[in-house]
């Protein structure tokens, strides 16, 4: 698998750069984000990217950020999400305001999404959720399952934050800021938010 290109932009147009790495010209499909982000045709740029395989052929997916990609690996795991879908996520939603949203349920943020309707939204919560260690406003009320409430609480906003595609070390630095911001009886979600917040 190919997991980043560096080179130099060849071509660009709304949805699509040519990076030519060695000679080889490489076709990469962008969300709006990252072509938001990119050089001009002739400057130096590094992709992170993710192969799609299809019936007819293979496509490339580029994101700026490493957490991005990650994303939208998780979006194609969704039931009728495909790759057209995820890359409207990410050209409309940060990967922290997607989480926050998935998080806190706000179905009108995920609706503002092209193509994505209230049921996919819905579909979108109950699938992610359970994904990303099934946290959402109804863990607040979730029994102990080990250890104490904290020590739990921390370790499942550890775990989100990791999915999303922050490194341990980011996600720990974030989240001691986090614990020392509310204290040490945060709940997973209030402590997730928060970390989103020191990254």
């Amino acid at each position: 698998m190919i997991s980043f290109l560096r080179g130099t932009v060849a071509a660009l147009d709304a949805s699509m750069v040519v990076l030519d790495v060695g000679g080889v010209g490489y076709r990469v499909t962008v969300p709006a984000t990252t072509r938001a982000r990119l050089p001009a045709v002739g400057e130096a740029a590094t992709i992170h990217t993710y192969l799609h395989l299809r019936e007819d052929g293979l496509e490339l997916f580029g994101f700026g950020q490493p957490e991005e990609v990650r994303l939208f690996e998780t979006l194609l795991k969704v039931t009728g999400i495909g790759p057209r879908l995820a890359l409207n996520v990410l050209s409309a939603l940060s990967p922290r305001d997607f989480l926050e949203a998935l998080l806190f349920e706000d179905l009108a943020a995920l609706t503002r999404v092209p193509g994505i309707g209230r049921k996919t939204a819905q579909r979108l919560v109950l699938e992610l959720k359970e994904r990303l260690a099934g946290m959402g406003p109804a863990d607040l009320q979730a029994p102990v399952r080990t250890g104490s409430p904290a020590r739990d609480a921390a370790a499942e906003a550890m775990e989100a934050l990791v999915a999303l595609g922050y490194s341990r070390l980011e996600a720990g630095r974030a989240l001691d800021r986090a614990v020392r911001d509310l204290g040490d009886g945060a709940g997973a979600p209030a402590l997730l938010k928060a970390s989103l917040k020191h990254l």
